[in-house]
């Protein structure tokens, strides 16, 4: 299972075996101070799928082998609406790995 949250989620309160960020399959925060609206946030996720999200299969591999491991993981951000932030988009790219056999939840 994929947890999607957002950081102000009291994900504490859930019982994880480890913790590892990776920066990587992050944006840049400079990409999004310019963001005023839903286009902006459709063009900027354009961008990540078709670069970031290309450019770090090996970290994505990395994400579903944990996942394997542990059975639950969360993937974290600090946006509050999943339609504004990048978890939905890593989760929809590793969904597409052979080896995934799990459900992915919102928060």
């Amino acid at each position: 299972m994929i947890l999607l949250i957002n950081i102000h989620t009291n994900y504490l309160s859930l019982d994880f075996d480890c913790f590892a960020p990776f920066s990587e399959v992050g944006i840049d925060t400079l990409k999004r101070k310019s963001i005023n609206d839903k286009s902006d946030y459709e063009y900027l996720f354009e961008e990540y799928r078709n670069s970031t999200l290309r450019e770090t299969t090996n970290i994505q591999k990395k994400i579903l082998g944990l996942l394997t491991k542990y059975k639950r993981i969360a993937l974290t951000c600090f946006e509050a609406d999943s339609s504004q932030c990048h978890r939905s988009h890593i989760a929809d790219n590793i969904k597409t790995l052979s080896k995934f056999r799990f459900k992915v939840i919102h928060l």
